[in-house]
């Protein structure tokens, strides 16, 4: 089985499952109506998660340059 990876949302993490059952499940317990896959990456990107995302990414940025990055 091939690992299937999917964006979080309120993150920049991606999700790793294992099985059919887990994205299912994910998918469910998500509600998420539409993902697009991104070759690039090897990822399921999920536009709902877009905005949370951002905004997320925008508020560790702030951090980054308030307090540095590795």
């Amino acid at each position: 089985m091939r690992t299937i990876k999917i964006e979080k949302p309120n993150t920049d993490a991606i999700t790793w499952l294992s099985s059919e059952a887990e994205l299912l499940d994910f998918v469910a317990e998500h509600k998420i109506k539409e993902t697009v896959w991104d070759s690039e990456f090897g990822v399921y990107r999920v536009p709902a998660f877009a905005a949370g995302r951002r905004i997320y990414s925008e508020a560790k940025q702030k951090d980054c340059d308030r307090w540095g990055c590795e």
